[in-house]
Order: structure tokens, then C-alpha cells, then sequence
């Protein structure tokens, strides 16, 4: 079976605990979530401190066959932060095959002409991969801050602004997200594709945790993860909205199109590794790793 492939011993000893002990995956997280809140560093809320420093933020997106999802993000995306002076879109293009490529060749050089949009295409995935392809745009971001945003999401005025405002709050370590502050429910956080962290941070973290295969809880693992090692999270409640779109599970692997499988296999995964304290992924891995052509014309490994 293929994911047992994905499964090491120890999380068959770890699904036995839980299994022993009647503990259903619903219970599970919040007893976990119970357990470990006071550990968190949550931001006050509170704009208290003079604002010293101007970050460059770089939104990432990666899309693969979204296209009119994407050309519509990016649009709105550069409208709303245009007022910022370091802000960039840095698109993936995921080997779509719904003309992306052209959309952005044809519609969108003045946006790569200006600094407002680097592209980036890679020709090697056959399939989506959320964990891989977040890696790879989240490298590729220049900003001290980079921002994740999937393709059917786009920002509201004035978001760049009130990230740099929140980064020079609470300093680093730091993970931003769409959360609701300081409450005592797990089920307040509102991510979605939509998390963020000084580019340092996001490294030293390993990353998404290329382990997870599929689709589901690689945001809520990355940012246990990065809270689980004392990263303060700088929360914000609006800016970031969703369109009401779908991703197709086609562009999936065969294995993994049913998301309720994967979405609980990477939930165990995620959760043995948290009640072994190993909070920094893909150890000893080259994960992210990509050749992409950036802006049509320059070939990169990353």
C-alpha cells in the first residue's frame, strides 16, 4: 500500500497509542491544542512601537492551471499594495498546461516590466503537489518577509503596509497568519494557503514538510511547527480573502486524489512528529528543489 511507504514505525507505535488510549482525531487535536496553547507566543494586537523598518514582502503564489483565478488575484493583489515601495508578486507556474504561460507573456509584461511581478516556470511536475510547490515559490521570494497565498486568494488594501507594521511589533522569530488573535480554539485560525514568515525563519523551519503527500494540513503543520519553536504569531483578520473556486483533484497524483485520505494521513504524520519535538522538516533533504525559468529568460536551480 502506497502510504505505508509514507508511514515510518514510529507513527504505527503513535497510531497505536492513540488507538489505546480512545483518542479520535478530533479529540486528539484538541487536547493537543489545550495542552500546548500556553506555550504560544501570541501578538497583543497592540501598535505600540514606532515602525523603524520598511521590509520587502514578496507575495508567492503557485498555480498550476488556475489561470483565470490567477489573472485575477494578481490584479487585485498589485492594486491593493501598490502603495507599498518593497512589494513584489512571485508567481509559480506550475507546468500548467491552460495557457498561463501565455496569459502572462501577453497580458502582464508591464507588471514583470515595473517590479511589481517575477515569473517563474518550471516544466518538471506532472502533478500538484501543495507541499513541493509552496517550497519552491517561497524560496524563490527575494522579500524579508514572504507571504503565501495560493491563486484563488488576493489581498485587501493595505495589507504589505500591515504586515511591515506587525513585523516591526513583534520582531522575529515570526509567523504571520489569517487567525482571529488570541482565542482558545484551534478552529480560529483561518489559513487556507495564507501564512507567512521573515524568509530567515521560514528557512531555518525546513520549509512545508515534504513527508505530507497530497492535499491537506501542510499550513496547520508548518505553523505547530513554527509556534512549537517559539515563533511569535503576528495575526491578522482580514486582508487575505478566498474566491470561490476549487482545485480539481485531476491535477493531483492518482494517488492522492481522495483529500480525506491524505488531509488524515498527513495529520498523523504532522502530529507523531509534534509529540517527538522535531519542529525543523526535511532534514538533510534538498527539499523545494526546482529548475525554473525566470521572466522567460533566465534559467535557475533552486
Amino acid at each position: 500500500m502506497y502510504y505505508e511507504e509514507l508511514l515510518k514505525e514510529d507513527l504505527w507505535g503513535f497510531l497505536s497509542y492513540t488507538q489505546q488510549n480512545k483518542m479520535n482525531w478530533g479529540r486528539l487535536k484538541t487536547e493537543w491544542w489545550k495542552f500546548h496553547q500556553r506555550d504560544f507566543n501570541f501578538w497583543d494586537g497592540k501598535f505600540d512601537k514606532p515602525v523603524k523598518n520598511t521590509y520587502k514582502i514578496s507575495l508567492c503564489i503557485p498555480c498550476m492551471n488556475r489561470k483565470n483565478e490567477a489573472k485575477v488575484a494578481i490584479q487585485k493583489n498589485i492594486e491593493s499594495n501598490a502603495d507599498y515601495e518593497k512589494f513584489e508578486i512571485v508567481l509559480l507556474d506550475y507546468n500548467s498546461t491552460d495557457g498561463l504561460e501565455n496569459l502572462v507573456r501577453t497580458e502582464m509584461m508591464n507588471y514583470i516590466n515595473s517590479g511589481f511581478l517575477v515569473y517563474y516556470r518550471t516544466e518538471e511536475p506532472q502533478y500538484w503537489c501543495p507541499q513541493h510547490s509552496r517550497n519552491v515559490v517561497m524560496k524563490l521570494g527575494s522579500g524579508d518577509i514572504i507571504n503565501m497565498v495560493d491563486a484563488n486568494k488576493f489581498t485587501t488594501e493595505g495589507f504589505a503596509t500591515h504586515i511591515n507594521s506587525v513585523a516591526n511589533q513583534i520582531g522575529w522569530p515570526a509567523v504571520f497568519a489569517k487567525a482571529m488573535g488570541k482565542r482558545s480554539s484551534k478552529s480560529y485560525f483561518r489559513l487556507f494557503g495564507r501564512i507567512g514568515f521573515f524568509k530567515e525563519d521560514f528557512m531555518y523551519l525546513g520549509g512545508y514538510d515534504e513527508q505530507l503527500s497530497g492535499y491537506g494540513w501542510q499550513d496547520r503543520d508548518l505553523l505547530y511547527r513554527a509556534m512549537m519553536s517559539g515563533y511569535t504569531l503576528g495575526w491578522y483578520q482580514k486582508f487575505l480573502w478566498r474566491m470561490k473556486s476549487t482545485h480539481s483533484s485531476k491535477y493531483f497524483h492518482p494517488r492522492n486524489e481522495n483529500i480525506l485520505v491524505t488531509h488524515d494521513i498527513n495529520c498523523l504524520i504532522s502530529y507523531s512528529n509534534l509529540f517527538a519535538n522535531r519542529y525543523i522538516a526535511n532534514i538533510g533533504k534538498h527539499w523545494g528543489r526546482a529548475k525554473v525559468i525566470k521572466n522567460f529568460n533566465e534559467e535557475i536551480e533552486v
